[in-house]
């Protein structure tokens, strides 16, 4: 047995390891309400989630822990008592209700005994739940995988004949599931429509079954021991198994550790421990096998050496560590009897480190220390008759680091562990009044819910380990004389975070304190009883320059594209912000917007105050018109005939760059492209195609030769072109009218039009024939001949004669009075004076009868007038 050290140092030690070792709270969360309400199992993902499975006897419960979140469940539907409803609760990481689920449609005779996580990084849960069948209840081994996300992905049921016990459950390497428990007399078990017989030689016997992630069937093994054994288990990382029976040997305990092939089931090796039993085991990071033990003699020795090594221990608990093989590595006792009515190991793990957790619960005082040393755990309420929950810590070495307790005033338990992430979550479950802090601060939680009768409750806390280190901040601070800054300016300044006026001691400044140029101020971290070490910070204040002003008013054009990097202003180390108290800098390539404010300041060690600095973008719109123009090359027309609409168009012969153009430069097919300038900017160039229509002169002969008697006009004249238009002279703007009579020896002028474009005039001479002149006789359809004479000699229309080039040749032309008497006959150049054997005729009608050119016969009548 080893020797406790002088009281004195007892004292120190006990000091030392509660204020140097404390452990800093997190959260916790508590799960149920007026019933017997339990948590089982938990699990931590690698984010720091949280998994926990429990059972809750409640008519109602929270399923969501949190102080403000309400998602009731109803165990009210079941018509079975008591109510043993199952319950999934997903935390995050700062124990924020994420999702919850209940599993089992009866809620009765339900138990939750493991959660996993497997490699595939869904959640495995092991469960016995119950359904009501015609005339009975039937009750299932089960295991359902959930999503993270809390969606369920499949269910496994395996229907239980009754004595048929689940102890334990584990996953492999390859997501397959290991179980364990016992049973009552041969059973057959159903797996998938596969079934398996379970049998014993004796009335009872305990077994293993491995399954795929499925459900099928791979094999079992049969452990007939003539003692009740139960069968603890854990997969290794090869995947094998490492399995604990606990039974006994005419009435002595004894204990086996197997390791068990995956493959087969086969047994690789197996180690004894006689006149002990193994209350939990674990394997730790190295493969190690750490066993939670106790004493199977009544104060004796028991060998924890399951070699032909002898190492006794008269402890009543010890914790054994075993290697991979199952030899003895190492043993750490705890004398408990002296002082505890109770030191009961509940479950063992280990974190990245190898570090060594335990927890449990014990009742009256406890030396959470195995070595000489002591560190006591001690309810300041007594030694309570169903115990405190407590956690003892072993670093990778073997060798005690911590150890807290839960103080309860009635009972407070830990169940199961989780380390991740450096952060250690506990669940369990207590009764009335538990404060969960193990350090110097209070989280105290109750099960009255309201009421007046002390039920159990289950709960998780997080707690995270103390850093010494000092809070990070930069050791030479600057202030500005403008900032009146105080100590709340300092950085760090997060919650916790408490400022000194010495490095050790000395007194704390509130925020509102003044800093004071060239002075060094401490801050140290809090948390609970957790303390840092000083930062040393020392202040130095600096005068403000003052803002910027414009050089130039800040007016710009939007194709310029301008930048807070265009704007010029006075001073050193510009820094520009949206508003005049943001605390983002804006890039000096932010493009610039209209009529927005912009602030600006100079930095000259301290930053000035900010000047308001109102930009103009000036945005001018394209000119308008039609982008497609023509003209005709008649026209000659110019930069000016273009029908454009802006203010101030310039012209240009490129879409960029390229050269100005006059107004007065003649046009040419291409586009051309033109700006209006408002505000002194320009537009963006608009462009227009210019085509130039060339229309070719009319064709037409001249001179064009017409008869008299056709009584020709201007739509007779012979011309080839469209819509033909005719002029007077080549200069005239009068048109003349298609029915305009042409004139001999008259030039008349042309032009044809195309697409509205007018050609060049072309010239054309008309020549007028008389009837008589060449083929115009053969035009002329009524002889002309004189309607009357008056031979009275004035010298004016004496005789009457027709012309005899309208007469067939050697033709005459004969007269007669108005009775048909022969009066005259005319020949070629002939004419009638008018007279009949010299004597005048009396004034009268007369007719006359010729031969036409045509020979025909025409007979006409003409007035004698005296």
């Amino acid at each position: 047995m080893r020797h406790k050290l002088p009281f004195i140092f007892l004292l120190f030690l006990f000091f030392f390891y509660n204020i140097g070792t404390s452990q800093d709270f997190q959260w916790v969360r508590q799960f149920g309400d007026q019933g017997t309400d339990e948590a089982e199992s938990i699990e931590v993902d690698n984010n720091g989630n949280s998994y926990s499975i429990g059972v809750a006897q409640s008519y109602t419960y929270d399923l969501d822990p949190t102080p403000n979140g309400t998602q009731l469940i109803n165990n009210l539907s079941t018509p079975f008592s008591p109510f043993r409803d199952i319950y999934l609760v997903k935390l995050n990481d700062d124990g924020d209700f994420v999702w919850g689920k209940t599993f089992g449609s009866l809620k009765y005779n339900q138990y939750a005994y493991k959660i996993k996580i497997g490699p595939d990084g869904n959640i495995y849960l092991f469960l016995q739940t119950s359904e009501f069948v015609p005339n009975q209840i039937d009750s299932f081994i089960t295991i359902v995988k959930v999503s993270p996300n809390g969606n369920e992905l499949s269910r496994i049921k395996i229907k239980n004949p009754g004595s048929f016990f689940t102890y334990n459950f584990d996953i492999d390497n390859q997501n397959n599931f290991i179980v364990s428990g016992w049973f009552v007399s041969s059973k057959t078990i159903n797996f998938k429509n596969t079934d398996v017989n379970f049998e014993s030689q004796n009335s009872i016997a305990s077994y293993i079954f491995k399954l795929d992630n499925s459900g099928n069937f791979i094999w079992k093994k049969i452990f007939d021991t003539p003692q009740l054994s139960d069968v603890t288990i854990q997969t290794k990382p090869d995947g094998n198994i490492i399995a604990v029976l606990n039974s006994s040997v005419q009435g002595s305990p004894i204990s086996s550790i197997l390791n068990i092939n995956t493959r087969d089931a086969n047994v690789i090796w197996e180690k004894k421990l006689s006149q002990q039993a193994i209350n939990t085991f674990h394997l730790d990071r190295k493969g190690n096998i750490v066993i939670a033990g106790s004493n199977g003699v009544y104060q004796g020795n028991t060998d924890v050496d399951p070699s032909p090594n002898v190492i006794n221990t008269a402890s009543q608990k010890f914790l054994l560590w075993l290697d991979s093989n199952g030899n003895f590595l190492d043993l750490k006792e705890y004398f408990v009897t002296q002082f505890s009515a109770d030191f009961r190991m509940w479950k063992i793990e280990s974190d990245v480190q190898n570090n060594i957790y335990l927890v449990g619960d014990f009742a009256g005082k406890v030396d959470a220390d195995p070595s000489p040393n002591t560190f006591f755990l001690e309810n300041p309420y007594g030694s309570i008759q169903y115990g405190s929950g407590y956690a003892i810590k072993f670093d990778s070495n073997r060798n005690f680091d911590k150890a807290y307790m839960l103080i309860s005033n009635y009972r407070s338990v830990v169940k199961d562990i989780k380390v991740k992430n450096n952060n250690i979550y506990l669940l369990g479950d207590f009764n009335w009044e538990c404060d969960f802090d193990p350090g110097t601060g209070s989280q105290k939680l109750n099960t009255l819910h309201g009421g007046g009768v002390v039920t159990s409750d289950g709960f998780v806390v997080k707690l995270s380990p103390c850093d010494p280190s000092k809070p990070v901040g930069e050791e030479n601070q600057f202030f500005c004389t403008n900032q009146n800054a105080t100590i709340g300016d300092l950085v760090p300044n997060f919650s916790g975070i408490q400022w000194y006026d010495n490095a050790t001691n000395g007194n704390i400044l509130s925020a509102i304190t003044s800093l004071q140029d060239g002075k060094v101020y401490y801050a140290s971290q809090t948390s609970n009883s957790c303390e840092t070490e000083r930062l040393g910070v020392k202040v130095k204040i600096t005068n403000t320059p003052i803002a910027p002003t414009e050089i130039t008013s800040p007016v710009f054009c939007k194709k310029e594209a301008a930048t807070l990097n265009n704007i010029q202003m006075s001073g050193q180390n510009i820094k520009w912000y949206d508003n005049n108290m943001a605390a983002t800098t804006l890039f000096n390539t932010t493009l610039l917007e209209d009529n927005k404010i912009y602030y600006a300041s100079q930095t000259i060690g301290c930053e000035s105050d900010r000047t308001p600095v109102l930009v103009r973008i000036y945005d001018t719109k394209l000119p308008s018109g039609n982008d497609n123009q023509s003209f005709c090359t008649i026209e000659f027309a110019t930069i000016e005939n273009l029908n454009i609409n802006g203010i101030d168009l310039k012209w240009y012969d490129s879409p960029v760059n390229g050269t100005s153009l006059q107004k007065t430069d003649l046009l040419k097919n291409g586009i051309y492209y033109v700006t209006q300038t408002m505000n002194s900017c320009d537009s963006e160039r608009f462009a227009v195609n210019i085509k130039i229509k060339e229309t070719q002169n009319p064709i037409a002969d001249t001179p064009q030769t017409f008869c008299i008697q056709k009584k020709a006009s201007i739509n007779n004249i012979d011309i080839t072109g469209q819509n033909i238009k005719w002029f007077q002279s080549i200069s005239s703007s009068t048109n003349l009218s298609e029915t305009t009579l042409l004139e001999n020896g008259v030039t008349y002028y042309a032009s044809q039009t195309i697409n509205s474009c007018e050609s060049d005039r072309i010239p054309v001479t008309i020549n007028i024939l008389e009837a008589t002149t060449g083929d115009c006789i053969n035009l002329v359809e009524e002889l002309p001949y004189p309607k009357f004479f008056t031979p009275n000699n004035d010298g004016y229309n004496d005789t009457w004669a027709i012309d005899f080039a309208y007469l067939a040749p050697n033709t005459g032309i004969r007269i007669f009075d108005r009775y048909g008497k022969f009066i005259k006959e005319l020949h070629v150049n002939g004419a009638w004076d008018g007279t009949y054997i010299g004597i005048n005729e009396p004034a009268s009608d007369y007719w006359f009868t010729v031969i036409r050119l045509n020979g025909t016969e025409f007979r006409g009548h003409f007035s004698l007038k005296r």
